[in-house]
């Protein structure tokens, strides 16, 4: 199995179609080669005053920066050009954009279980990818309906009984995973819960069930919630540089308290003083620890995908474990290029499939590699250097016996 090699556009490179439908009203969002678009039927768009590069006539709303590289986003000042704004007050840095008031950005939402574990809350949504000449991922596309036959549903929204059926949510932690080996949790004020393996993360976070219940549908993170998850960050702040949001401002390299962020009453923002990071009510996930993510497994260079998450394991099963049809990248650097499965068993995965290490391509990530290594870590403080940390860093270098004081877990849920 050989990786597809070649000098092409990151996914917010080239061409990014994305289309997002704005509620029922059959509107969408467009990103077209090197400019935004957001298009409603009955031209209700938010009040776009003081946005630089956002202009809002006869229902389209257009942004008309340079979509080609990262560093592109990037006035003289180093930061991003951006299409939200920021207000601080204190410690507390808030974040509100357009966007806020758009499908499907206005549908996520904050939610908590009965035992006062906290969520954000991913409505359904069909996705389609947009590749270029050499097959690597060029764009992304989200909708609230069936577009065509390009598009479909993640397998995010799988519910765990082996149906088939899909859900109406997917369920993120808000906060790192404390609690105990027992039992994990997803609560304020409380110190992640590190020094453990992936699969005591697993056993920990399957703790609100039992088998015949699919676990009530609890999980640890995985790999296609993350995957939306970093699409619609990108999209938020018009880069999937993350650091270039907020990472000369605060830097959290190490395990905190969670809970400092529960504050700042929008979806986004950042604590400047413990450093805490607040992306669509999701807090560090790119930041503090590095994060078990379930699913992937792998055997030298293949990768290896179990979709449900009640087959979830540390071990490969070469009956039912569907192997990428790609391999992983084998030299350890920065991410610049994407590639995701092609079959309706693999299409729901989107990983790094080049590396290099330039300093101006794609996201400018960590990408950590070593043959030998069987589990995937994401995001987090791999180490204190700024630039290889974010919402494309993954950490391929591990095996499943792994445990460390900066590597933790965080609970999610899927409907059942």
């Amino acid at each position: 199995m050989a990786t597809k090699k070649g000098k092409a556009k990151g996914i917010i490179g080239g061409i990014l179609a994305a289309v997002i439908a704005v509620g029922a009203l059959g509107g969408a969002l467009h990103i077209i080669n090197k400019k935004t678009h957001f298009i409603t039927t009955d031209g209700n768009l938010p009040c776009v005053a003081g946005f630089t590069g956002l202009t809002n006539s006869n229902g389209v709303l257009t942004y008309t920066g340079s979509l080609e590289k990262f560093n592109d986003y990037k006035g003289e000042d180093g930061k991003a050009t951006t299409v939200y704004s920021t207000k601080e007050s204190g410690e507390f840095v808030t974040v509100t954009s357009p966007l806020d008031n758009v499908w499907p950005y206005n549908a996520i939402k904050t939610v908590k279980d009965e035992y006062n574990n906290s969520f954000t809350a991913f409505p359904k949504m069909y996705m389609s990818y947009t590749y270029n000449r050499a097959g690597y991922v060029d764009g992304i596309s989200f909708a609230n309906y069936k577009v065509n036959d390009s598009y479909f549903i993640s397998d995010a929204y799988l519910k765990p009984d082996g149906s088939g059926e899909y859900g109406d949510y997917f369920y993120i932690g808000q906060y790192e995973g404390s609690g105990t080996e027992e039992k994990l949790a997803s609560v304020a004020s409380a110190t992640p819960l590190v020094n453990v393996t992936r699969a005591e993360v697993r056993t920990a976070a399957r703790a609100y069930g039992n088998a015949k219940t699919f676990y009530e549908g609890y999980q640890q993170l995985d790999l296609p919630m993350f995957n939306i998850f970093e699409y619609l960050v990108s999209m938020y702040y018009k880069t999937p540089d993350i650091q270039s949001v907020y990472g000369e401002e605060v830097t959290c390299t190490s395990v905190v308290t969670t809970g400092t962020t529960a504050p700042i009453s929008s979806m986004n923002g950042w604590n400047t003083s413990t450093g805490a990071v607040k992306l669509l009510g999701i807090e560090n996930m790119c930041d503090s620890a590095t994060e078990f993510c379930d699913g992937i497994n792998f055997e030298q260079n293949s990768i290896y995908y179990q979709s449900n998450p009640i087959n979830y394991t540390d071990t490969i099963d070469k009956t039912s474990d569907v192997v990428i049809e790609f391999d992983r990248p084998t030299t350890s650097g920065k991410v610049e290029l994407l590639m995701t499965g092609s079959t309706e068993k693999t299409q729901s995965i989107t990983f790094p499939a080049y590396t290099s290490n330039s300093s101006e391509d794609f996201v400018d990530d960590g990408y950590w590699f070593n043959e030998e290594s069987s589990i995937l870590f994401v995001g987090g403080s791999k180490n204190s250097i700024v630039d290889y940390r974010g919402l494309w860093a993954f950490d391929c270098s591990e095996t499943a016996d792994n445990s460390s004081d900066v590597g933790c877990g965080r609970l999610c849920k899927r409907d059942v």
